[in-house]
């Protein structure tokens, strides 16, 4: 999955603070499969990254040769 992938979407955030996962080990697990992978952490409930993802939704809309947007 991570090696065909352009981003990782890791969301709930704003749930790290309650939970026993580490970001970084799992960032690391992607990038080591897809140095290229680009990540996006965010929160829906605080709109924590949300305007980095939605400015590459709509860089890779506006040029559909860089990204494959489904």
């Amino acid at each position: 999955m991570f090696r065909a992938s352009e981003i990782m979407l890791l969301n709930k955030t704003d749930l790290l603070p309650y939970l026993k996962f580490d970001v970084e080990k799992c960032i690391a697990y992607a990038k080591e499969v897809n140095p290229e992978i680009e990540v996006f952490q965010v929160s829906a409930a605080t709109g924590e990254g949300l305007d980095k993802w939605y400015d590459w939704l709509k860089s890779a809309s506006s040029n559909p040769h860089s990204a494959k947007v489904w």
